[in-house]
């Protein structure tokens, strides 16, 4: 086995209570030829005290301090100023197995693909879900197409990348589009290059769905609406409407549904737009439950909205 750099991307904001167990599950990997680049996105809280310690402590450990700009703007930064032959990024929140790296590189050079996909865990206060992460061809085309039909998690944690498939200085993050800017990057990368896909199996990674209590996913406002309306709008600009007008459709139906839940779309609009995609709702890969609730939307919204939540 080949001993390639791998660079490890760290987003930071205001994550003091779960940033060491994060840094130290990194610097503690099997597989010791890697740079951490660690980007803190103007934390206001001891993030910065914390991550300095680490570059003075490890000289695999690079800080980066910038003003706040959101995690779009983070991963960007991390991209320009990686040097692995291989990048992934890990959530500040988070933490991951001994032998992550280890497998992942072993099976990109085995396999010889360009994305690794390994099984994560979701560890709540006091139990630990495995969710299992196979993709189900080693094509990139039908791999993207995964993330909206077969719960395949888009999430750039669980997926090691071949530097060689990105293109220098490219801006595959868009400032302000901090949530789902997972695939908006991968649009880039798995759509327009015969890119072929690894799978690792093995659940390597820990989400932490517990701790961060202000993160964008479990706090919703008007500002996440704004941006998820962004987002639909890039994702419509990067994709064929032709080749991939079912994902369009199922992530319309995914903001009508928030729109619907949070008050931020009228009923009327929410009504049209799940009518135009009336056909896609069976391929969503969602419970029983919410699939009825999109199908009586048009017909009863009272009831719809109870079976959505």
């Amino acid at each position: 086995m080949k001993y390639p750099l791998v660079t490890i991307i760290i987003p930071v904001y205001n994550a003091e209570k779960t940033l060491s167990r994060c840094i130290n599950s990194v610097l503690k990997q099997d597989y010791q030829n890697i740079e951490v680049l660690i980007i803190d996105d103007g934390s206001t809280d001891n993030s910065f005290k914390i991550c300095q310690a680490y570059a003075q402590m490890d000289d695999r450990v690079t800080y980066v301090h910038q003003e706040n700009s959101g995690v779009a703007s983070v991963r960007s930064k991390g991209l320009l100023y990686a040097n692995g032959d291989y990048i992934i990024h890990v959530d500040s929140d988070d933490w991951i197995e001994k032998e992550y790296l280890k497998c992942l590189v072993q099976t990109a050079q085995t396999a010889n693909v360009d994305v690794v996909v390994c099984d994560y865990y979701v560890n709540t206060h006091n139990n630990q879900i495995l969710i299992t992460q196979r993709p189900q061809h080693q094509d990139g085309k039908t791999f993207f197409k995964d993330f909206f039909r077969s719960g395949i998690h888009a999430a750039l944690w669980n997926k090691l990348v071949n530097r060689n498939i990105l293109k220098k200085e490219h801006e595959y993050f868009f400032k302000g589009i901090n949530y789902c800017e997972d695939i908006l990057f991968w649009s880039q990368i798995l759509l327009y290059k015969n890119v072929k896909i690894g799978y690792c199996h093995k659940a390597l990674y820990h989400y932490d769905n517990y701790t961060n209590d202000t993160s964008i996913t479990r706090n919703y406002s008007i500002d996440t609406w704004n941006m998820r309306c962004a987002y639909l709008l890039k994702l419509k600009e990067l994709l064929d409407d032709k080749l991939y007008k079912v994902e369009i459709g199922l992530t319309e139906l995914q903001l009508c549904r928030e729109g619907l839940i949070y008050g931020y779309m009228s009923f009327k609009k929410t009504k049209k737009a799940v009518l135009r995609n009336y056909r896609y709702i069976h391929i969503m890969p969602i419970s029983k439950k919410k699939k009825l609730g999109y199908y009586l939307l048009p017909i009863c919204k009272q009831v719809a909205t109870k079976l959505l939540l």
